[in-house]
């Protein structure tokens, strides 16, 4: 067998996924398929060739096959006699550590495997939503008031509610026969964020993979629903606080312009994998300039597909204006007290005393989001100018 083994599943009616055993997911068109099929049977090149030959009709060299082969499969790194380096594979998260080791997330994640039925999964998701959001915003009044909040007790809501979303994740997985991993935390930029090891959710389809990819919001949203009735019968602050909290960051869990589960969401429902990059790709190919009858134009003319991306990467960048120049104007002065705001709350926090001067906690989320907002505008500049500067000394 001249290719490593892999797992291939399919992804639409022309283009499929590829799993490696080292654990990549590589979408593919049907060309490159029967290709790899040929290297999978074949046990030398001398009949992988042979099989080409007649399974394409196209008249190719040896040596043109090879490269052929080498161009194509190479850079997937399943080749047996290929170095793996796969080309425009990203680690977004750079620092991760485990946290929960996959056995013990298995048995977690058991009793909420009943959950998750597609006939009734999206009715139930859409009233959980709708009632907490009415909860929250005709129901509890003033819940950012920390009067009364045992500091303890709210954390440990909010981290098991943290790991109650992964879980979900998992969950949903393995209803569904997606083999899962363990539950780690990494940081994206000054962000802690956790995930949930589902990298083999490729292996199911679509509306498969859009259930898992809610489950996480799905179960944090029974959790406040649980939360909110409790609150109704006790007016207890901490759990106040809590339901209010843990419905904000889960209902931004649903924001698709970042990589969070709305992310990937939408890229299962426009059936567009890497939607981020491949949004930028357009953009660059859109801005590319062709000549015609001696004069330059831009090259408009896009499929739906394209159409669609186009659609998205304007509103991600709308939105993202539109929130930098919001928090800009509006929250200058907390920008600026945030560093000093910060520490005091971690000295504070030695103490048990947890104080943070002058604060909303909604406003903590505003400014961390602002702060990741600023790292990723950056991170594009920086990737413009090394592209610009790279045309300079070309």
């Amino acid at each position: 067998m001249l290719i490593t083994t892999l797992h291939i599943a399919p992804y639409s009616t022309t283009r499929w996924v590829v799993h490696t055993g080292t654990g990549k997911n590589v979408l593919i068109n049907d060309s490159t398929y029967q290709l790899i099929q040929l290297l999978q049977e074949a046990c030398s090149w001398e009949q992988a060739y042979a099989g080409f030959q007649e399974a394409f009709k196209v008249k190719l060299s040896f040596d043109e096959f090879n490269t052929l082969v080498t161009t194509k499969i190479g850079p997937l790194g399943l080749l047996t006699d290929v170095a793996e380096s796969p080309s425009g594979m990203k680690d977004y998260l750079p620092m991760r550590f485990s946290l929960l080791r996959a056995e013990l997330v298995t048995v977690m994640a058991a009793p909420l495997k009943i959950l998750f039925f597609r006939n009734l999964f999206f009715v139930c998701f859409s009233l959980l939503l709708l009632y907490n959001l009415y909860f929250l915003f005709f129901v509890m009044k003033e819940w950012w008031a920390l009067k009364g909040v045992n500091w303890w007790s709210f954390f440990a809501l909010a981290g098991g509610a943290m790991i109650l979303h992964e879980v979900g994740h998992i969950a949903a997985a393995r209803k569904f026969g997606v083999k899962t991993g363990g539950i780690g935390i990494g940081f994206y930029f000054i962000m802690p964020v956790m995930y949930a090891d589902i990298s083999d959710i490729w292996s199911v389809s679509r509306w498969k993979r859009i259930i898992i990819n809610c489950a996480g919001v799905y179960v944090e949203l029974l959790l406040t629903a649980i939360l909110g009735i409790y609150w109704w019968y006790s007016k207890n602050a901490t759990v106040q606080l809590a339901f209010a909290v843990i419905l904000i960051r889960t209902c931004m869990q649903l924001r698709p312009f970042f990589r969070s589960d709305g992310y990937w969401i939408l890229s299962d429902l426009l059936q567009i994998p890497n939607l981020l990059p491949e949004s930028r790709r357009l953009l660059k190919k859109i801005g590319e300039k062709k000549s015609l009858s001696g004069k330059w134009r831009y090259q408009w003319e896009l499929s739906s597909k394209e159409r669609w991306m186009l659609g998205y990467v304007i509103s991600n960048t709308t939105a993202m204006v539109i929130y930098f120049l919001y928090v800009t104007a509006h929250y200058g002065v907390a920008l600026l007290q945030f560093p000093a705001a910060l520490l005091i709350f971690l000295k504070s926090a030695l103490t048990s005393r947890f104080e943070w001067p002058g604060w909303q906690p909604g406003n903590v989320f505003i400014i961390i989001y602002y702060l990741v907002l600023i790292y990723y505008i950056l991170k594009i500049l920086k990737l413009l100018a090394s592209r610009f500067l790279g045309k300079r000394a070309g």
